[in-house]
C-alpha cells in the first residue's frame, strides 16, 4: 500500500484513517468521515498523485463491490496538515444492485449499434455499474467504445435489465486546428508577419524552409531508430517514423514525416518544461500521437487509450506548436485526474488551459514577444484568413458575455485562459526563476473535482497557490478571479 494510500474503517468509531505521514497515521480520528456523504466502508482508493509535497487521492464509492458510476470523494493533503476532503460526489443509502438480466456480449453489441460503429481501434470495455442519477438506483452496464468509425471515445450507459440505452456521450476532447509547426509555427518565427507565407496545399516554397529551426530531440528510447521517447511514441497515419542515424534534419514541410517529427518536439518540450516545474505526475509516459491521422481540418486527444491525433485538413494541424500543445494540455489535465463530464464549464476550463500552456510554451521561446504568444494558432488559422484563432489576452467576464459566445465553451474558454495570462504577467518568476503561474495553474488540476465548474477551478488556484507559496498571492488571484465572474 505504498502508491496508492489505503483507507482503513474504524469499525467502532466509524471514521476514515488515511496512511500517510506519520501525523496522520497516529491519528485514527481524522474526521474526514463527517465529510462524506457515503459510509465509509463504500469507499474505495481509486488513484493517489502527488505534487510539491501535496498529495491529492481520489476515492470512488462501491456498494456490494459495484461502483457507484460518477462518484468520487477527492482529499487533499499538503504536506505536514491535516487532510481535507474538497469534492464529495457520493450519496448516502444507495441500494444494492440485482443480478443483470441483459448479458456483457448484448450490451456491447446495444452500444455499438447505438454509436453506429463500424470499426473499433481497440477492444470494448464494459463492466456493471450502478447508475444513482435522479435518486433512481439502477444497475448499468458501463461500455466504453474506442471507435474507428466513428473515431471517437464513447461511454454508452445500456440499462442491465431493459437493455435501454440511457446515455451516449463522446468522451473525446478536441478542438478546431488548422496548422502545423515549427518553432513555435512560421508566423511566429517570421516576426508575426503574414506576407510571402501559404500553406498551397503543404507545398515547400524557399521562405518556409528557411524559417525552420534546428532543434534537438530529447529523451528519444536508446533500442530505438524511431520516434518512440520518455513522453510519446509518434506515427503518421499508421507507420512509425524511423531514421537509422536519428537525423530527420533534411525533412521539409511537404515531407509527410515532418508533422510526426514536430508533435514529437513540442509534446517532448511541453513535458520537458512541466517538469523543470517540480510538477510530478502531471505528464502522461509514452502518449500515442498520430499526425496526419484524419484528413479532417480538426485534432483531438482520446481518453480510453491516451491518444492525440492530428488532422491533415487545411493547414497540417501538426505543423503549428499551438495546436499540438494545445492537444498535449487535454492528455496533462487527463493525467491529473480532471474529468469535466461533459460540463460545458469543464469544457471552457479545458480549452482555457490548453491555449494557456500554448502561449506559455510561446513565450519560453527565445525571440517571442508576448502578442506571439496571445494570439493562438496564428499559423493554423491561415486558410481562414484570421490573426489568431483564439487569444489569452482578452478583457470582459462572465456577466457581460453575449449570449452568442456564452453558449460557446472555445469563446468561454478564452476568458478562463485570459485571467490566467493576466496573473502569468503579474507575478512573473519566482526566486527559483520559475514562472508562479505555471506551477499553480498546473498544481490546480489536481484539486479539479469530477465535473467542475469555473468556480471550483478558481477555488483550485487559490488552494494551489496557498500549497506553493503560502497563499502569497491570493490577493492578486482573487480580485482577477472575483472581476472575471468565476467567484
Amino acid at each position: 500500500m505504498t502508491a496508492l494510500r489505503s483507507i482503513l474503517i474504524g469499525a467502532a468509531a466509524g471514521s476514515i484513517l488515511l496512511v500517510a505521514s506519520p501525523a496522520i497515521a497516529a491519528d485514527p480520528h481524522s474526521g474526514l468521515a463527517d465529510e462524506v456523504d457515503a459510509p465509509v466502508a463504500e469507499l474505495e482508493p481509486e488513484s493517489s498523485r502527488r505534487s510539491l509535497g501535496v498529495t491529492f487521492d481520489r476515492y470512488r464509492q462501491e456498494v456490494d463491490g459495484v461502483p457507484v458510476l460518477d462518484s468520487e470523494v477527492l482529499v487533499v493533503e499538503p504536506a505536514g496538515e491535516r487532510p481535507r476532503v474538497v469534492a464529495d460526489r457520493t450519496r448516502r443509502a444507495v441500494q444494492p444492485a440485482r443480478e443483470a438480466t441483459v448479458s456483457r456480449r448484448r450490451a456491447v453489441a446495444i452500444a455499438h449499434e447505438a454509436i453506429g460503429m463500424r470499426a473499433e481501434r481497440a477492444p470494448t470495455q464494459a463492466g456493471t455499474g450502478i447508475d444513482a442519477r435522479g435518486g433512481r438506483d439502477r444497475l448499468v452496464w458501463e461500455v466504453l467504445v474506442p471507435s474507428q468509425r466513428p473515431l471517437g471515445d464513447f461511454r454508452v450507459l445500456v440499462g442491465a435489465w431493459s437493455g435501454e440505452v440511457l446515455s451516449t456521450r463522446n468522451l473525446a476532447v478536441s478542438v478546431r486546428g488548422r496548422a502545423r509547426l515549427f518553432v513555435p509555427n512560421p508566423i511566429v518565427e517570421n516576426f508575426g508577419v503574414r506576407d510571402g507565407l501559404a500553406d498551397a496545399r503543404d507545398a515547400d516554397s524557399a521562405k518556409l524552409t528557411a524559417l525552420r529551426s534546428s532543434v534537438v530531440l530529447s529523451r528519444l528510447r536508446g533500442g530505438s531508430k524511431c520516434l518512440e521517447g520518455t513522453f510519446a511514441v509518434v506515427q503518421v497515419r499508421a507507420r512509425k517514423v524511423c531514421s537509422r542515424s536519428r537525423d530527420w534534419r533534411s525533412l521539409t514541410r511537404s515531407d509527410a514525416e515532418f508533422e510526426g517529427v514536430m508533435s514529437y518536439f513540442h509534446i517532448d518540450r511541453a513535458a520537458a518544461y512541466i517538469r523543470s516545474l517540480g510538477i510530478g505526475d502531471a505528464t502522461p509516459r509514452r502518449l500515442r500521437v498520430i499526425a496526419n491521422g484524419i484528413s479532417d481540418d480538426n485534432s483531438f486527444f482520446l481518453p480510453i487509450d491516451r491518444s492525440i491525433t492530428f488532422g491533415s485538413g487545411g493547414v497540417d494541424d501538426a505543423e503549428d506548436g499551438d495546436v499540438i500543445v494545445h492537444e498535449y494540455g487535454h492528455a496533462v489535465q487527463d493525467a491529473q485526474g480532471a474529468d469535466f463530464r461533459d460540463r460545458e464549464e469543464g469544457k471552457a476550463i479545458g480549452e482555457g488551459f490548453g491555449d494557456y500552456l500554448a502561449a506559455a510554451m510561446t513565450a519560453e521561446t527565445p525571440g517571442t514577444s508576448g502578442e506571439d504568444a496571445a494570439c493562438v494558432f496564428d499559423w493554423d488559422t491561415l486558410s481562414l484568413g484570421l490573426p489568431c484563432l483564439r487569444r489569452t489576452d482578452l478583457g470582459g467576464d462572465l456577466v457581460s458575455l453575449d449570449p452568442a459566445c456564452r453558449a460557446d465553451f472555445h469563446c468561454v474558454g478564452q476568458l478562463w485562459s485570459s485571467a490566467l495570462w493576466r496573473l502569468r504577467g503579474l507575478f512573473a518568476d519566482d526566486g527559483s526563476g520559475k514562472s508562479v503561474m505555471d506551477r499553480v495553474v498546473l498544481q490546480s488540476n489536481f484539486a479539479l473535482p469530477t465535473g467542475a465548474g469555473l468556480r471550483a477551478a478558481a477555488e483550485a488556484l487559490l488552494g494551489a497557490d496557498e500549497q506553493l507559496y503560502d497563499g502569497l498571492h491570493r490577493a492578486e488571484i482573487e480580485a482577477e478571479l472575483t472581476a472575471r465572474g468565476f467567484l
